[in-house]
């Protein structure tokens, strides 16, 4: 679910960082011989999905999050989930900024 919206955000910040650090450094995010990572740093990182695909490209990825719920949820994703699809999460459950109406809470 998202992966449309994921991909049209996420594909270019992905790709244009593989490009700058290639051009500029000359190398991937993870080399093999030293073991060395590009660390990157994802300001505002919600529930970590950008976070966690740079971390399957082979970098050193770092979210940063306010939000309290998202905190919550994406450590519960990473750190206790032990499957794909093994419980629903609804991290903005008590945000009612984008309801159409008050029905839509509940």
């Amino acid at each position: 679910m998202g992966e449309r919206e994921r991909t049209q955000s996420f594909q270019p910040i992905l790709d244009e960082v593989a490009s700058y650090f290639e051009m500029t450094l000359g190398r991937k995010p993870f080399d093999r011989e030293t073991g060395e990572r590009v660390s990157v740093l994802i300001p505002g990182c919600g529930l970590g999905r950008l976070v966690f695909e740079f971390a399957r490209r082979g970098y050193k990825a770092q979210g940063n999050e306010f939000a309290y719920f998202c905190l919550l949820s994406s450590n519960f994703i990473l750190n206790i989930v032990e499957h794909k699809e093994q419980y629903e999460l609804f991290p903005f459950i008590h945000c009612f900024s984008n309801l159409k109406k008050d029905q839509d809470a509940f």
